[in-house]
């Protein structure tokens, strides 16, 4: 009897302990403290790591965004970035993606969330101190209208949230020196471009005129192409000194000017005498009609030329007759929608394609002839992958060319960074050239051996007959100090080119003939990749080059 009430008299003395030690407790702030820590702790751990995802997210869609917009100059060397981009287009990309990570803390607002945005620089730019043998530097940036800067090949994100707090708001000041009204939350990441080889088909619609591959890849490593100063792309003038009748246009009909058809892969089959949707059948393109801007035609072509009531004002896209220079005016004003290929066609050889195509070989064709040898070529070894185009080498197709050019940017344009002030360059288009010829490793001896262009003549081939044939036609000389590339022979005009590369070019309508109707100026892209991509060319792709292709990825932060 004795112990069992010892033992309620020690429960009743505990109790009295617990309240006593509960109320210390509450009174100093410490089981509120515990209690805030895991619960407002966790909080706030949990958001760091919503917020971590929205950084993550805004970082990959700025720096994919400056890699669609991407530009490269050489000048000043060596070649560097610069972006068709405003400052403010990279912030509102990226926090368009960090605000919808923000996570859905209680009681927080925009109000408590920040984005800031900051640029990583390549060693070279002046912004960092180390020299062309540092690893760069990372700098602050503003959300403004101006350009994102030279030089700039990176992107960091950083995101805060004042967190705000259940329990711990309820500490004491004199603990914790002032009401805990919140936890500040803070995530950081970044992303970085990185040069690599172009892909072989850019985007964009394709243009009736080209360059020469060797000439234009020069060109580039020592011509401006930056927002402020457009790259010089085309004029009538030829890229070889002893061809001034070739006027760098080639023809995207689907007949050949020697009959069947041409080494294209697919023509624009739109209207070809047939007439159907409204998109099919389209007044065909007259330099002196009054088209009304603004890129209403992207949205309602029919503003710009509906022929369904009169099929004979159809522009037939597949090419009218030989020669016929209206036929340029509608493949760009309307956008040639045919395919060109640069690896996945191999021509049979009786289209004197095949390489060499001399009168040794019959002309690419072999059959048993002296010089053809035991072993005749084969398709795998001799053929030369990709499509052919015919040229232009008639009178000054200058006009046919800069006045529809105005006409397509001004019609089927959409706003660009360049567009509104300072700038005023208006409505903007992106397309894609293919260039022919191969390319060159030393500029001062260049030789094709044949391989990128053919005359087209007539042989006889017996007594009474002739026919009409494709002969490669060697083209060789210097690139420096304007020394010039040349054929053998002046008089053998360029018939057809072997197309081999594709760039990507965005076109203004206020600078795309800014020197007259005879001239194409534009800004060269470099294709972006979303990555990681690395250099598919085993190292050769590794530097920037203009036209060259990019990829990003996230990189740690500083």
């Amino acid at each position: 009897m004795k112990s069992l009430q010892i033992s309620k008299y020690l429960r009743a003395r505990t109790r009295g302990q617990t309240l006593a030690i509960v109320g210390l407790l509450l009174a100093t702030g410490v089981l509120v403290g515990l209690v805030a820590i895991a619960f407002d702790g966790a909080s706030a751990l949990l958001q760091r790591r919503v917020m971590q995802n929205g950084s993550e997210a805004g970082a990959l869609a700025g720096i994919n965004l400056m890699g669609q917009n991407l530009l490269v100059t050489c000048v000043p060397a060596p070649c560097h970035s610069t972006f068709n981009l405003r400052n403010s287009d990279v912030y509102t990309q990226v926090n368009t993606l960090a605000q919808g990570n923000r996570g859905g803390a209680v009681g927080a607002t925009a109000s408590n969330y920040t984005v800031t945005v900051g640029y990583h620089y390549t060693p070279d730019a002046p912004q960092c101190p180390g020299g062309p043998s540092g690893p760069g530097c990372w700098r602050a940036t503003a959300n403004d209208n101006n350009l994102v800067p030279a030089y700039v090949d990176g992107v960091i994100v950083t995101t805060t949230i004042r967190n705000p707090t259940t329990f711990a708001k309820a500490l004491p000041p004199a603990i914790v020196g002032s009401q805990l009204t919140g936890i500040n939350v803070t995530a950081v990441a970044a992303a970085k471009l990185n040069p690599t080889c172009a892909p072989q088909y850019p985007q964009g619609q394709t243009m009736p005129f080209t360059r020469f591959r060797p000439s234009i890849e020069y060109q580039m490593m020592n011509a401006t192409n930056d927002p402020l100063n457009p790259f010089h792309l085309w004029s009538p003038n030829s890229d070889l000194q002893n061809d001034s009748n070739y006027k760098n246009v080639v023809s995207l009909a689907q007949a050949s000017f020697m009959g069947s058809n041409q080494l294209l892969t697919d023509w624009d089959h739109r209207f070809h005498g047939t007439v159907g949707p409204l998109t099919d059948s389209l007044t065909q393109y007259n330099p002196n009609a009054n088209y009304p801007g603004n890129g209403v035609c992207a949205t309602n072509p029919a503003a710009c030329g509906d022929c369904r009531s009169n099929p004979g004002s159809c522009g037939d896209m597949a090419g009218r007759a030989n020669f016929d220079v209206t036929d340029i005016g509608n493949w760009l004003f309307w956008q040639w929608k045919g395919t060109v290929s640069l690896t996945t066609t191999t021509w049979l050889s009786s289209t004197m394609s095949w390489y060499p195509a001399t009168a040794a070989t019959n002309y690419g064709r072999c059959t048993p002839v002296p010089g053809c040898g035991v072993n005749p070529p084969t398709d795998a070894v001799n053929g030369r992958p990709g499509d052919w185009a015919e040229t232009y080498n008639i009178g000054n197709i200058g006009n046919n060319i800069g006045a529809p050019m105005r006409d397509l940017v001004s019609n089927f344009g959409k706003p660009g960074a360049l567009t509104g002030p300072p700038w005023n360059l208006g409505l903007a288009i992106t397309s894609t050239v293919y260039l022919w010829g191969e390319n060159f490793t030393d500029p001062a001896n260049y030789n094709d051996r044949g391989r990128s262009a053919q005359w087209q003549h007539t042989v006889s081939c017996g007594i009474s007959c002739t026919q009409q044939i494709w002969e490669d036609l060697p083209i060789t000389g210097n690139l420096t100090n304007n020394q010039g590339l040349r054929k053998p022979n002046g008089s053998n005009e360029i018939s057809r080119v072997h197309f081999t590369r594709a760039i990507q070019m965005v076109f203004y309508e206020n600078t795309v003939n800014q020197g007259g109707n005879s001239e194409v100026n534009g800004f060269v892209l470099s294709p972006y990749q979303p990555g990681p991509t690395p250099d598919p060319g085993g190292g050769t792709c590794s530097s920037w080059a203009v036209g060259g292709g990019s990829y990003g990825r996230q990189v740690p932060p500083p």
